[in-house]
């Protein structure tokens, strides 16, 4: 049992409501509650460790023994240390928030987001790059509709590339002309929407919360190195916290009209980011799973589920339509799905990206690719259980053990850079991603005796990220699918600034 936190450390707590908050009812919900906590400081422990075990594998080559008992190592030193050091660490927090709290709100946004733009300009002043890969596909693609053409590939592929950013792109394309500076102009447009939304959904947990979450985000190495980068991720990392913002102030709400209109308004969020990656499709089912964590009575559940259901559709449904007007067969979104899965479970995968599975399928048309690619990986997966598990783990380490992706994409790929600079710029950003994990771990040491993981707000945010390690656990994964994440871990790990909030109401 975690003992109670030092007067110093409750002393510092700035609530943003006087009363207690509310959590889910004893029983049943509780534990629930208790094992969702369970299993994400589980996988916060995971991300301790696969950081530096991935930067061994990546600087020492086949040393596997050596790089899972340093790794092994590091992150449990690390957990004893925040352990000990649990309520200094968040009477430290603590007195920063105070400090940054003290700043009038609209002057503090306005310094965050004026801030975080400058380091931005400056980095793609310094570091312009080329677009490559899938930055180059979805350019490609926002220019042919800027110019009044279909959303085709170059080989003829209608429904291959989900068209969420291409279309946010052609609306800039449309404005300001087709021009690689035009990505870097929507970039900063996302990152001051990711901004507000944080700061609105931190608030939530207290302002502390939301002034030292912002600021993580405004710094956060890896997003300034992704500003030049034509990336669907920036969207998503703006559209996620609007969505559980919008739900979780619907039941705030003083009438039951308001609040339909602000869960009508969340669906129709997660539909486009659903229309920008359609892995996100599944993430539904944690708003069923939240709701019933609530114990909300079964008509009023089906209601507000469908509400988030019919915003979806609004925005999905046209596209779905288009897709069986152009290719005479159903899809949802894009018909990429099944060559994905293929690729990331058959003998050849690594866990990440790899050009073919042992059956190359490219060289059918992108309806049979997905069909043949959803049957061969399923087959694969229930004659291997044993390998597909290993995989999956090799797929956690890509998803948690690196943060990079922005100087690969700009400094590596994109300017081919294998220097110096690389290499202390690859390591800033890694120690960075490690240390936000640590005070997202420091937090649930300092607050677990209050319950704090059993408030609403926490529980969504918990089933949120695990929704996402867990579909990477699957499908391919890697550094980049994880950036959706991004403002969620700054709000837990900032929240550890709120420690005694829980004593002190």
């Amino acid at each position: 049992m975690l003992s109670d936190p030092p007067a110093s450390a409750r002393s510092l707590a700035v609530p943003l409501r006087a009363a207690a908050p509310e959590t889910v009812s004893a029983g049943w919900t509780s534990t629930a509650s208790r094992l969702i906590a369970l299993l994400f400081v589980l996988v916060v422990c995971e991300a301790l460790y696969t950081v530096p075990k991935l930067a061994w594998d990546l600087a020492a080559g086949g040393r596997t023994g050596i790089g899972i008992a340093l790794a092994l190592s590091i992150a449990i030193l690390a957990a004893v240390g925040l352990w000990a050091g649990r309520y200094r660490l968040a009477a430290l927090l603590q007195a920063l928030g105070a400090r940054l709290a003290a700043i009038p709100q609209a002057l503090w946004l306005a310094l965050v987001i004026g801030g975080g733009l400058a380091l931005r300009v400056a980095w793609v002043l310094l570091f312009p790059a080329p677009f490559t890969s899938d930055g180059l596909a979805y350019y490609d693609l926002a220019a042919r509709l800027a110019h009044g053409l279909s959303y085709q590939t170059p080989i003829g592929e209608w429904a291959e590339w989900p068209p969420g950013y291409p279309f946010l792109l052609a609306i800039f394309f449309r404005l300001l002309g087709v021009a690689p500076w035009v990505v870097v102009a929507a970039n900063f447009l996302l990152f001051t929407g990711a901004i507000l939304a944080v700061h609105a959904l931190a608030r939530l947990l207290g302002e502390v919360t939301a002034r030292v979450s912002t600021l993580a985000l405004a710094l956060w190495p890896n997003l300034i190195a992704s500003t030049g980068a034509a990336t669907k991720e920036m969207v998503i990392i703006f559209l996620l916290p609007a969505v559980l913002l919008l739900y979780l102030r619907a039941g705030e709400q003083p009438t039951p009209g308001r609040a339909a209109a602000m869960r009508l308004a969340a669906g129709v969020a997660l539909g486009y980011t659903i229309l920008t990656q359609p892995g996100i499709l599944l993430l539904t089912g944690i708003f069923f799973v939240y709701e019933l964590l609530l114990r909300t009575p079964l008509p009023r559940l089906v209601a507000r589920l469908a509400l988030l259901g019919a915003g979806m559709l609004v925005v999905i449904l046209p596209w779905t339509v288009r897709n069986y007007r152009v290719l005479h067969t159903p899809v949802l979104i894009t018909s990429s799905g099944g060559d994905v899965l293929y690729r990331a479970n058959n003998p050849l995968a690594t866990g990440g990206w790899i050009k073919d599975g042992e059956h190359p399928l490219r060289q059918y048309d992108e309806l049979t690719r997905s069909r043949l690619g959803y049957r061969w990986a399923k087959e694969w997966i229930r004659e291997h259980p044993d390998r597909f598990l290993l995989l999956s783990l090799q797929k956690q380490v890509l998803f948690l053990g690196d943060d990079a992706v922005g100087f690969y994409d700009t400094l590596k790929r994109g300017l081919g850079r294998h220097d110096r600079l690389y290499a202390v710029a690859k390591l800033t950003a890694n120690a960075y991603w490690w240390a936000i994990w640590a005070l997202v771990l420091a937090a649930f040491l300092a607050r677990w005796p209050t319950g704090w993981y059993r408030r609403p707000e926490v529980i969504l945010f918990l089933l949120t990220i695990l929704y996402f390690w867990a579909i990477d656990s699957v499908f391919e994964s890697g550094a980049r699918h994880h950036l959706p994440l991004v403002g969620l871990l700054a709000i837990l790990a900032a929240s550890l600034g709120e420690t005694g909030r829980e004593a002190a109401s």
